[in-house]
């Protein structure tokens, strides 16, 4: 069996639509997003990507998303979505 994986910094919210055209046309099994925020996370699932594991770097300002301390903070990290269950995950 053959597993077809797209790693792609997404930059916070500036690319969406890009990579979601990406991710519908690639077709990968597995998806790694660097510098999401957890929401953007449903936004490329789309129910197609039922397994997903999300880590947090660190918080940022929602409407600078490069500020690490701000009135405004959210989580932000990286993901992983798959159509295949993740197991034994472990964050360290």
């Amino acid at each position: 069996m053959s597993m077809k994986m797209v790693s792609v910094n997404i930059e916070g919210q500036k690319h969406l639509d890009k990579i979601k055209a990406l991710l519908l046309s690639e077709k990968p099994d597995v998806v790694c997003l660097a510098e999401c925020f957890p929401d953007t996370i449903e936004y490329f699932s789309s129910g197609k990507y039922p397994y997903q594991l999300f880590t947090s770097t660190y918080m940022v300002d929602q409407d600078k998303e490069n500020t690490l301390i701000a009135s405004n903070t959210r989580k932000w990290g990286e993901a992983i979505i798959s159509k295949y269950p993740l197991t034994n995950t472990q964050i360290i």
